[in-house]
Parts: C-alpha cells; sequence; structure tokens
C-alpha cells in the first residue's frame, strides 16, 4: 500500500522533467521586413535598409535581396557598396532563389544594378564568378547553372560553357537560346582572328548590313557582341530608325563597346524621340530630368525633363508612368516637409510679453512669440 501511495509523486516528477517547455514564436524577420517595405515606400532609404539589414540577419531571403539593392543602387545617401550587395545576393542565392541569383548575375555580368541606369560597377572576376558553380551544386538552381557556363565561357572554356548553357536553357532558362547565338567552341570572334597567324587570317569580306535588322543589331547587344551592334545601329540610324538611335543611346550611355558619354547617349536618345520612339522620348526626359547631363539642381532642366516623361507616359509606357508616380510621391512628400516649416515659422505670436530692463536702466516690453 505504502509503495503505491510513493509511486504517484515519481510518475508526476518524470512527466515535469521530460515535458518540453512551452514553444515561443520564432522571429523571421518577417516584421522587420514589412518595416523596410514601409520606410521604403515613403522614401527613407536608410530607414529601410536598417530594418531590411535586421530582418537579412534573421534570415528572411526577400530581406537580403532588398539590402542588397539598397547597396547596389545606393538610394537616398545610401553609400552603394559593390561588395556588401554582393554579399547579400550570394547569402539569398545559396537558398535557391532565382531572384536572388538574377540579381547576382546582372551585377557580376553587366556590372549594373537592376533598376538604376546610372551607376557601373566593374565585371566579377574569374574566382568571383565560380560562386555559380558553388550555388548549382548546393542548391540545383538554374539560374546560376546558366551563369556558371557563361563564367566558364568567359574564362576561355568554351565548349564547357556552351554545354552548360544549353543545360540550363533545356531546364527553362529562357535567356540561354539567345546566348547561344553568340557562342562558339572556337571563342568570340575577337579571340579566334587574334589566336591566327597573321598569313593565315582571312580577308574578312565587306557586311552587307542593308540585310541586317535593327532586331540583329539587339541581339548582338545583348549577346556582349558590340562592335556588331555598333556597326549595324549605326547603319539603320544613318536612315533615320528611331530604335537604331535607342541602341545607340544605350551603348554611349553605359558604355558599351564606346566611352561612356552621357551628352552623346541624351543626344541619341533625343534623335529617336524625333522618330517617334516613345521609350526613347522617356530616356531622354530621364536623362534631363535626373541630371545625368545637367545638374540636378538645375529647376528649368528637370522642369523640361519631366515634360517629355509625361509625353511618354500620355503614350501608353508603363515605366514613365511608374517614374511619374514616384516622382509624385517625392514632390508632395517635399511639399509637406516645406509647408511644415513654414507654419512652424509664421505661428502667430501670443498675447504674453516679456518685460525685463536694459543695463542702463530703460524698461522694455516684447511681444512673445512661440
Amino acid at each position: 500500500m505504502l509503495s503505491k501511495l510513493f509511486r504517484w509523486p515519481a510518475v508526476l516528477l518524470a512527466v515535469l522533467v521530460v515535458s518540453p517547455a512551452p514553444l515561443q514564436a520564432q522571429d523571421n524577420g518577417s516584421a522587420d521586413f514589412v518595416l523596410g517595405n514601409q520606410h521604403k515606400s515613403a522614401f527613407k532609404y536608410s530607414d529601410a535598409l536598417n530594418a531590411y539589414e535586421k530582418a537579412a540577419e534573421k534570415g528572411h531571403v526577400n530581406a537580403k535581396i532588398q539590402a542588397g539593392a539598397l547597396w547596389c543602387n545606393g538610394y537616398g545617401g545610401i553609400i552603394a557598396s559593390r561588395s556588401r550587395a554582393a554579399n547579400h545576393f550570394q547569402s539569398a542565392a545559396l537558398t535557391g532563389n532565382d531572384n536572388a541569383a538574377e540579381h547576382l548575375g546582372q551585377l557580376y555580368i553587366h556590372g549594373q544594378c537592376w533598376g538604376s541606369y546610372s551607376r557601373k560597377f566593374e565585371s566579377a572576376s574569374p574566382f568571383e564568378m565560380r560562386f555559380f558553380e558553388q550555388c548549382f551544386e548546393k542548391t540545383g538552381n538554374n539560374v546560376c547553372r546558366y551563369y556558371q557556363g557563361f563564367a566558364a565561357y568567359r574564362e576561355g572554356r568554351w565548349q564547357e560553357g556552351i554545354d552548360i548553357v544549353k543545360e540550363s536553357g533545356a531546364a527553362g532558362y529562357e535567356d540561354a537560346a539567345l546566348t547561344l547565338k553568340f557562342m562558339s567552341p572556337n571563342g568570340p570572334p575577337g579571340v579566334q582572328a587574334a589566336s591566327r597567324p597573321a598569313s593565315q587570317k582571312p580577308v574578312q569580306a565587306a557586311v552587307d548590313y542593308s540585310k541586317l535588322t535593327v532586331g540583329d543589331g539587339w541581339a548582338a547587344y545583348e549577346g556582349g557582341d558590340y562592335a556588331r551592334a555598333y556597326q549595324i545601329f549605326k547603319y539603320h540610324s544613318d536612315r533615320g530608325d528611331g530604335d537604331a538611335y535607342l541602341g545607340l543611346g544605350n551603348m554611349y550611355e553605359f558604355g558599351h563597346g564606346v566611352g561612356q558619354n552621357p551628352g552623346t547617349a541624351m543626344r541619341m536618345y533625343g534623335n529617336a524621340r524625333d522618330k517617334g520612339n516613345i521609350v526613347g522620348t522617356f530616356l531622354y526626359g530621364y536623362m534631363i530630368h535626373s541630371g545625368q547631363v545637367w545638374s540636378s539642381s538645375d529647376l528649368k532642366h528637370r522642369r523640361i525633363g519631366i515634360k517629355f516623361i509625361q509625353e511618354a507616359a500620355y503614350a501608353g509606357l508603363p515605366a514613365a508612368k511608374t517614374y511619374l508616380e514616384e516622382h509624385a510621391k517625392i514632390v508632395a512628400r517635399d511639399q509637406a516637409q516645406f509647408n511644415a516649416r513654414l507654419q512652424a515659422l509664421t505661428k502667430p505670436c501670443s498675447d504674453t510679453y516679456i518685460r525685463g530692463e536694459t543695463s542702463d536702466g530703460r524698461r522694455y516690453k516684447v511681444m512673445r512669440c512661440n
């Protein structure tokens, strides 16, 4: 009987020991990510970056991408940092995220950030490009596989690069087909020609550019064959093609195959606009308004730039409409801040007075103003 009485406390003690503690909600950074989005919508980019960084430390993948984009673009007074942007994109890509891998590929291959027309970094080194091989091995991500092939081709392993890019295309990567058009088992055309002895170099036949379209020029441009793209764009722009002027504008704006020259780029976009090209109209206005040619504090040219962007928006270009919406938010915010300062400066004085005497005994009375 006594053994039965003392058995229950032992059982209860065992239950207390093995029962798990109540689970606490794990902070995965979602709250900080939402806060970052709110700050970003209000154009408070530094506050947004701080919130995204906190969320990224907790493993939030989309926060890593957003933080990387802010470091890449350098919005709102943030000092752009290629290395910090790349670190965030890499960390997110290693989770298998396609978007992060694309951001990193854009940064490493083209030296540019998504959403930025003006900033340009150096292309990645062969050591950096090997990240995509590690990414594919760890995650099986097809975007990383594509850039792994691109990296191999750039390093001179031409057939290997072609095979990998083909593999990524077969797995559904859409840009692979276009890239393969400009890949050769013997390397890029310039490399092939340079590797031949002078006695074996064939005399190149003149290219009949009349048989090539502006679309061929864009295909060459996207494939990195800037010399060919330039010649095609030049041929058709000399004959008044607005799309060709647009292509030349892109080349001069980003320094692809030609010396980077914002003034010439703006002139090419202006020529495209004159030929009725809506995208050229938008980019012409953008370069004026953003201060790439004149100072961004030059209000006269900023107003002129907005007029051209409005022209493109009225013609139905979504990018122009989005730009105007963002610009309107900034104007409204600045106007609200100005009104608040003006109200503080013009706040009426109260009916109370400050009374006193000067050092020589004269009395004074001054109305108090808040």
